[in-house]
């Protein structure tokens, strides 16, 4: 996140645990699950290597503005309605992280707490 001119997350593997359970639990279909400990939560179609297509194409882009640039290919494929996902991973509130894969969907939740 500090490359693309963002503060950095600290990794919470409960975060990762939720959102593993909501990616798997949604069998490939994007249902928002908001469990014990996570504050707000993104989802996206991708493939498990698609990561950074995912959080930087799908969700940061946005709000291309904020990226110096990096959306002129990021973006490809996503369709933007809003920027719910971007105003989530950069509210300053949030403090920790956890995003996992599965069943076609990467998932990320976040918190202001461990």
């Amino acid at each position: 996140m500090r490359k693309l001119g963002l503060r950095e997350f600290k990794k919470s593997t409960k975060l990762e645990g939720n959102a593993h359970k909501t990616a798997l639990d949604g069998h490939g279909s994007m249902i928002h699950q908001l469990l014990a400990g996570t504050g707000g939560q993104v989802l996206a179609p991708a493939q498990a290597s698609e990561f950074k297509h995912a959080f930087v194409g799908g969700w940061l882009c946005e709000a291309p503005e904020a990226l110096s640039g990096e959306c002129t290919s990021a973006s490809d494929g996503w369709t933007y309605n809003s920027r719910g996902h971007f105003d989530i991973l950069t509210n300053e509130d949030y403090k920790f992280i956890g995003c996992s894969w599965a069943e076609g969907i990467w998932g990320c939740d976040v918190s202001g707490d461990a």
